[in-house]
């Protein structure tokens, strides 16, 4: 039979089950669980501080199931997330904007072939320029220093093509010149900026 911690003496003939938070204050209410105080159960404000202690310790913890954090929430260095690992979720500490955007920013897309017919101003969004003029077409390039990398092909089907700096690396040396294409019908270039200057990599 049960007895009171402090005196031997008995209480009752059976000790309840703790199930739920009820269950605990009846506990602590009817015995003398850990208790060396007294002769008799809790009184009502011992198991009042009792019942709102176990509801603060109910009410202030995320449960074990599909818990919601609200603020910050700190997670150890070796967090892992399902399959991803915590060396993978590091990698993507200090990133500060999306990863998919930066990469994007960084490949060199080659846009849609452009066909032009007068001087003209390359845009960000051209790779590939075919010049069909009458007379010279002179190309305005982007700057070689904002494009370090970038590729641009072009053709002419009819009279050559310049730039409108001497910003040009010729094929056969390292000369600077304007020329890019001469008045040949067919020729075209393949020029790469190498952040300061646009080189001819290849020719025909």
């Amino acid at each position: 039979m049960p007895q009171d911690i402090k005196t031997g003496s008995t209480y009752n003939t059976q000790v309840p089950s703790l199930t739920d938070t009820a269950d605990i204050i009846t506990a602590f209410t009817n015995y003398h669980y850990g208790i060396t105080t007294g002769t008799a159960p809790l009184d009502g404000n011992i198991t009042g501080g009792i019942a709102g202690w176990l509801k603060d310790l109910n009410t202030d913890k995320a449960p074990k199931e599909n818990p919601t954090f609200t603020g910050t929430v700190i997670l150890p260095a070796t967090t892992s997330i399902g399959n991803v690992s915590s060396t993978e979720i590091g990698y993507v500490d200090g990133v500060t904007s999306s990863i998919q955007t930066q990469i994007d920013s960084k490949q060199n897309k080659a846009g849609a072939p452009v066909t032009v017919t007068a001087n003209y101003t390359v845009l960000s969004s051209d790779t590939f320029i075919t010049c069909n003029s009458s007379s010279t077409i002179i190309l305005t390039l982007p700057s070689a220093s904002a494009n370090t990398g970038r590729v641009l092909v072009i053709k002419t089907i009819n009279k050559g093509v310049n730039s409108s700096t001497s910003n040009i690396l010729a094929l056969s040396s390292n000369a600077q010149t304007n020329a890019i294409l001469t008045a040949t019908a067919g020729k075209w270039a393949q020029i790469v900026s190498n952040g300061t200057n646009w080189v001819i990599m290849s020719a025909n």
